[in-house]
């Protein structure tokens, strides 16, 4: 299932916006338009009932690339690669919907910018779970907080393997098993502490809970990376 069909596009942004449009390490396209075309993609063609195994199989072999760049007369272009082009069509879709999405966005600069830190009394095992093929679980979290807040951007999480004592601590389901694991949760917008802390609680007795659907994304990604933010 690897990327074999190719489409290029304008698009309508400046060169001098690319940076802001990809995001950190390619955040922002990965959350907004790669990880939902996969989701839709795999919803077409797989059945309606699959393993979790063979899901996430086919999770890790639907190659989705999507390249910005500028072009020779100045303008910027998208290069979708994808395993098809009915996949390529649900791509650029994405990328039309982003684009509008990120031309009606007004400065930021004015906001607060709030930082929240938690230490989990969760195993360190669990983290690939909560981020999920490609951050697609944590995603979830990311978009969830900023719905409940209002935010015009969604916030950045990141996970440590080590941290103060000095946080919130938080602890969960019996069933899961305990140990230690920081988090940061990042974002501009008014202070919500309780808020952001009751979503982070039942984000993760939801993900962990024994009983996952065969969509829970989890694994293949690195602990260190940047959520969110677009």
């Amino acid at each position: 299932m690897s990327g074999k069909a190719e489409i290029v596009s304008p698009l309508e942004i400046k060169s001098e916006q690319i940076g802001l449009f990809v995001g950190t390490k390619g955040c922002f396209v990965k959350g907004k338009i790669i990880i939902p075309s996969k989701k839709l993609y795999l919803k077409i063609i797989l059945e309606t009932k699959v393993t979790r195994d063979d899901y996430d199989k086919a999770w890790r072999a639907c190659g989705i690339n999507c390249n910005i760049s500028t072009g020779e007369d100045g303008g910027v272009y998208v290069n979708i690669k994808s395993p098809s082009e009915e996949c390529n069509k649900i791509v650029m879709k994405k990328v039309q919907e982003y684009t509008s999405e990120f031309n009606k966005k007004k400065p930021t600069g004015g906001q607060n910018k709030n930082t929240y830190n938690f230490k989990l009394l969760i195993d360190s095992n669990y983290v690939g779970r909560l981020i999920g093929v490609e951050g697609s679980k944590i995603t979830e979290l990311s978009q969830s907080i900023k719905t409940t807040l209002n935010l015009e951007r969604n916030p950045y999480i990141r996970f440590y393997d080590d941290g103060t004592d000095n946080v919130e601590t938080l602890s969960f389901k019996p069933e899961i098993n305990s140990g230690k694991v920081w988090l940061s949760i990042s974002y501009g917008g008014e202070k919500a502490f309780l808020k952001v802390k009751s979503c982070l609680i039942e984000f993760i007795n939801d993900t962990l809970s024994d009983e996952q659907g065969h969509e829970s994304d989890d694994g293949g990604f690195e602990a260190d990376e940047l959520v969110g933010g677009w």
